[in-house]
């Protein structure tokens, strides 16, 4: 028989210290986060943005576009509008079948590669906001946000 002791055993405070550490660390970045976070993922558009009056969101659109193949694939586009200071939610109801008609319109005409690849989403993005604010009427919407995009 040996008389060692089990590693753990010979320590036992190493054990509390690495707990008490990762406790401590976890504690840090909830603090950091919940005081940085907000400042750091502020949107850092321009601050001369009039401010929200409303958000409204469109049904979720859906579309088959073809691949450079001819293959039909499916895209799926969830879109928020931001309203102006204003503008009713129920006098937009109104403009909302038009933004939809655009937004179908410009995904309809756009191939699978162009919409999916992550190089030109912001591009996209901002065809896509142009054209529904456009067709909304520019003195009701302040802009198009992409709330939801999915590819198969």
């Amino acid at each position: 028989m040996s008389n060692e002791q089990p590693k753990s055993r010979k320590r036992p405070w190493l054990r509390s210290l690495s707990v008490a550490s990762l406790v401590l660390l976890a504690t840090g970045a909830a603090v950091g986060g919940t005081v940085y976070g907000p400042r750091v993922l502020a949107f850092r558009g321009d601050p001369s943005d009039p401010d929200v009056g409303f958000v409204t969101n469109f049904q979720p659109i859906v579309v088959d576009v073809k691949n450079e193949r001819g293959e039909l694939h499916h895209v799926k586009v969830g879109l928020a509008a931001e309203l102006k200071d204003d503008v009713e939610e129920d006098a937009i109801r109104n403009y909302m079948p038009r933004g939809r008609e655009a937004a179908i319109e410009y995904l309809r005409t756009s191939d699978y590669e162009t919409l999916t690849d992550p190089k030109r989403f912001d591009a996209v993005r901002r065809e896509l906001s142009e054209r529904v604010s456009a067709a909304m009427g520019k003195k009701r919407v302040n802009r198009i946000l992409v709330t939801d995009f999915v590819a198969q």
